[in-house]
């Protein structure tokens, strides 16, 4: 869960969540909108929110290592790609009948707990819809490689069906019509072309400053 598009790291974030909680087209994007895919608004606001969410899960591990801040910058592209591809892995599912295996994205009545006294100095609730969202697509992302692979999910061949499954969602996108706000830093398959991740910063001196010189809005702290 390698492809030269990002989707094997689709869970990178939100796993690691659920790991240290339970554990221990073209054209101009819609204003207002982080991204479009077919028609299907990504709202700048939900992407402020995943890439929120996103942050306090990099901070868990980062402040382990004694970094108390993190560039948003990042975690701004992360979320946005992640919201893609499950908007990308829904429609695809849709359209072919393949529904995702509960077991596979739903979180436990401890786990839940624990990811709100984990989080309680952020928002437990944008971690956990978070978590939930990537693993949903994760889940997803297993129905149609099943399909595509003709094999049902064991122990033995996880890897091969994540990436028939990967596989069907790149070459969905590249058919689907999928607009991604310029400033993101990302092309319409979501793959990063620059460094920016900023709505405020320009890509130069984003790239050039310091973390703890960066602006609050653009800080994991």
């Amino acid at each position: 869960m390698n492809l030269v598009s990002p989707k094997r790291n689709v869970l990178r974030l939100c796993a690691g969540a659920v790991a240290v909680v339970v554990l221990s087209g073209c054209g101009s994007v819609h204003p207002g909108d982080a991204a479009v895919v077919e028609g299907t608004e990504i709202s700048m606001s939900t992407a402020d929110e995943t890439a929120a969410a996103y942050c306090a899960v990099s901070l868990i591990s980062a402040k382990q290592q004694g970094i108390n801040e993190l560039s948003g910058a990042e975690t701004r592209r992360q979320a946005v790609s992640d919201l893609v591809t499950h908007a990308v892995a829904q429609r695809v599912a849709k359209s072919e009948g393949i529904e995702a295996d509960p077991k596979l994205y739903e979180l436990t009545d401890d786990q839940l707990a624990q990811i709100q006294e984990a989080f309680k100095d952020s928002n437990p609730d944008q971690v956990v819809k978070a978590i939930l969202m990537a693993q949903e697509t994760y889940a997803l992302t297993i129905a149609l490689g099943e399909r595509a692979a003709g094999m049902e999910l064991n122990d033995n061949n996880g890897e091969v069906i994540q990436a028939a499954g990967e596989s069907t969602l790149v070459k969905a996108m590249e058919k689907l019509d999928i607009e991604v706000d310029d400033r993101f830093g990302l092309d319409d398959l979501t793959v990063q072309i620059s460094d920016t991740g900023s709505l405020s910063v320009d890509e130069e001196n984003l790239a050039a400053t310091p973390v703890e010189e960066l602006p609050a809005t653009q800080r994991c702290a």
